[in-house]
């Protein structure tokens, strides 16, 4: 089953979706919960992946909030899927490609701000 997380940017009208296997979807919103600033942000995202969501969206959260979870995917998400699921072993690759179209498209929002 798929879920979707969308990268949306209401001041500037941004809109892209990251439609993925619910399991990359929760491992991805469970680090980012673990690793964002705000407690707020940690905790409502923990919460999603405790209940098993299927849908996330950054207007969810303030703007400030939301760059933080951005954040957290340009600057810490390649590095720990690198880690958790290396490109060395074939099994791994849907993890670098799809994790790396939301790294990117976090950073095409961060550019539409």
């Amino acid at each position: 089953m798929s879920a979707i997380f969308l990268i949306d940017h209401e001041d500037s009208g941004f809109e892209e979706d990251w439609d993925v296997p619910r399991g990359i979807f929760l491992w991805v919103l469970d680090f980012i919960a673990d690793h964002v600033r705000d407690e707020e942000v940690a905790v409502t995202m923990k919460d999603l992946v405790k209940g098993g969501y299927a849908y996330f969206a950054l207007s969810f959260f303030t703007t400030e909030q939301a760059a933080e979870i951005v954040r957290v995917i340009r600057e810490e998400l390649k590095e720990a899927v690198d880690a958790e699921f290396p490109s060395t072993e074939d099994k791994n690759e849907g993890w670098q490609w799809m994790t790396a179209d939301l790294i990117d498209k976090a950073g095409r929002w961060d550019r539409s701000s």
